[in-house]
């Protein structure tokens, strides 16, 4: 039985990460602006049942700014790692939300991440169709609102919400300082071509009042992902696993059984 957060060094960065619970391996992935603490509900419950491996990604949370402009294939190759690192031969499940996802549907689609089950919790991934300017700034705007402003956040309004104002608030993407640069290369990259190279049985689970990754995103990766199945929200938003937390577990918990 695991219970324990530590930091390890993996791709010459310090990682700050979190282990719980026993049995089948079940990694869970932020998203931008957050950290892993924002996945604390989430994790306690399903480490009753599994052993949960969370971490902070670098620039986020506990875990330094990376040494260079980093791209979503940077982040793939530190979780591949960091999987390595730990031992973990045998990942039986990933839960990713919004970056996570995105870190994930590229980590499958180029044979680097390998899980049995994939969770996608208002993925990211599907380019916008706005200019690239536009988007970054929109989403960036947009994050700080959705996450400041999700009922359920409430409760952690403490250092992640600190984390969050000082680095992605509302002076927006300009004052995102060493993380901008990583920030615009992960907007550019459309993961569409990816998704088909999804084979694992998915579940992708929306707020359908998402306005940073909306539902028509939800909608696009279900068509392209052949064995997955969408559950989407009424009047939850882009934190549905904290806006609708317990149905959220049940349905979460249905799936990896």
């Amino acid at each position: 039985m695991y219970n324990h957060k530590v930091n390890i060094v993996v791709n010459d960065q310090l990682i700050s990460y979190q282990r719980t619970g026993a049995g089948q391996v079940v990694l869970m992935l932020h998203g931008w602006g957050a950290s892993l603490k924002s996945f604390k509900p989430l994790a306690d419950e399903l480490s009753r049942s599994y052993q949960v491996i969370s971490l902070d990604f670098p620039g986020f949370g506990n875990s330094p700014v990376p040494h260079s402009s980093w791209s979503v294939s940077d982040y793939v190759d530190l979780v591949k790692h960091f999987l390595v690192k730990l031992r973990v031969k045998d990942c039986y499940a990933v839960i990713g939300h919004s970056f996570g996802g995105r870190v994930i549907i590229k980590g499958i689609g180029t044979g680097q991440l390998t899980p049995q089950r994939v969770i996608l919790i208002d993925a990211a991934g599907i380019k916008p169709k706005d200019t690239i300017k536009g988007s970054v700034l929109a989403s960036s705007a947009k994050a700080g609102k959705v996450i400041l402003s999700t009922p359920g956040f409430n409760r952690f309004k403490d250092k992640l919400t600190q984390q969050f104002r000082l680095k992605f608030g509302s002076s927006d993407y300009q004052d995102a300082n060493e993380m901008s640069e990583i920030f615009k290369k992960v907007v550019r990259e459309d993961l569409t071509s990816y998704l088909p190279s999804i084979k694992q049985p998915t579940l992708l689970l929306w707020g359908e009042d998402d306005n940073e990754t909306p539902l028509s995103d939800a909608k696009l990766m279900h068509s392209k992902i052949a064995d997955s199945k969408l559950v989407s929200y009424p009047n939850a938003g882009h934190y549905v696993y904290l806006d609708e937390l317990k149905q959220v577990t049940e349905k979460i918990s249905g799936f990896l059984k």
